[in-house]
C-alpha cells in the first residue's frame, strides 16, 4: 500500500492520499531507538512518544480506521508499504504505545520492538 500525495494504482486509476508518512516513520524510529538505547525510561517523554505514535497511526489509517488504497504502486517519491512492513509498523506502534503508557518491556517484547524498528529503518 502506498502513502503519499498521489500514486498510480496498478489498474491505472488515481489513488489520492494526502498523507506523507515517511517523515513520521523516521521520527518514530528515532524516538524508539533513543528510548531503547538509554537505560532510564525518562529519556523520551511518554507524552512525546504517545503523540508521535498516534500521529503515525492516524496517517497509516488515513483517519478513517481503514487501510488506504492497497493496490497502488510506487511512483516517484511515494513510499510503498508492503504488507510485511505495514504489519511491522502496526506491531511496533502498539508496543511503543503501551511502553509509553507505562507498561514494562519484557525481554521478548524489547527484542520484537528492536527487530521491527530495524526492519522499518532498513526499509526507509
Amino acid at each position: 500500500m502506498t502513502f503519499k500525495k498521489t500514486a498510480q494504482p496498478m489498474d491505472g486509476k488515481n489513488c489520492e492520499d494526502n498523507t506523507v508518512i515517511a517523515p513520521s516513520l523516521k521520527s518514530f524510529v528515532q524516538l524508539v531507538k533513543k528510548s531503547l538505547s538509554s537505560k532510564s525510561k525518562n529519556s523520551v517523554k511518554p507524552s512525546e512518544m504517545l503523540k508521535n505514535v498516534e500521529l503515525l497511526e492516524q496517517k497509516i489509517s488515513n483517519g478513517s480506521g481503514h487501510r488506504p488504497c492497497a493496490s497502488c504502486s510506487c511512483n516517484g517519491d511515494t513510499l510503498l508499504l508492503d504488507p510485511v512492513l505495514h504489519h511491522r509498523v502496526i506491531l511496533a506502534t502498539g508496543i511503543a504505545k503501551s511502553y509509553a503508557a507505562g507498561a514494562d518491556l519484557s525481554g521478548k517484547r524489547r527484542k520484537i520492538l528492536q527487530s521491527n524498528i530495524e526492519y522499518i529503518e532498513n526499509s526507509l
